[in-house]
C-alpha cells in the first residue's frame, strides 16, 4: 500500500459538477478532504485561445487511490480531456496526516 500523500487537482466548469464529482470520490472513501476554489483559466483548445471561469478541485488522498479517482473523474466529467494532476505532499502535520490515512479506507 502506498501511503504517500498527494494533492490531486482537476477543474470543473461549475460548482454543481465539482460537487457531484467530489461526492462520488468521498463516498468511495478514496479521499479524505476535497476543496473548491473559483479560478479563471486561459488555455488553447482545438487551436483556439480560451478563457473560462472554472472551479479548481483539490483532493487530498494517497497515491494508491490515484488511478481509481482518475476513473471517477473521467467517467463523470463533462470535459473531453479533464485536467488531472497530482503533487506529492512531502510534509504534513502529524495529526492531519493520521486523519487523512485513517479516513481513506
Amino acid at each position: 500500500m502506498n501511503d504517500q500523500l498527494i494533492s490531486l487537482e482537476t477543474t470543473a466548469p461549475n460548482l454543481e459538477e465539482a460537487e457531484k464529482i467530489a461526492k462520488l470520490i468521498l463516498e468511495t472513501r478514496f479521499a479524505s478532504c476535497i476543496q473548491f476554489q473559483e479560478i479563471k483559466s486561459s488555455f488553447f483548445w482545438q487551436e483556439k485561445l480560451c478563457q473560462e471561469q472554472e472551479i479548481l478541485i483539490s483532493i487530498k488522498t494517497t497515491a494508491n487511490f490515484f488511478e481509481r479517482i482518475c476513473q471517477i473523474i473521467k467517467k463523470n466529467h463533462s470535459y473531453q480531456t479533464p485536467q488531472i494532476i497530482a503533487k506529492k505532499i512531502d510534509f504534513c502535520e502529524k495529526n492531519y496526516f493520521d486523519w487523512l490515512i485513517s479516513s481513506n479506507k
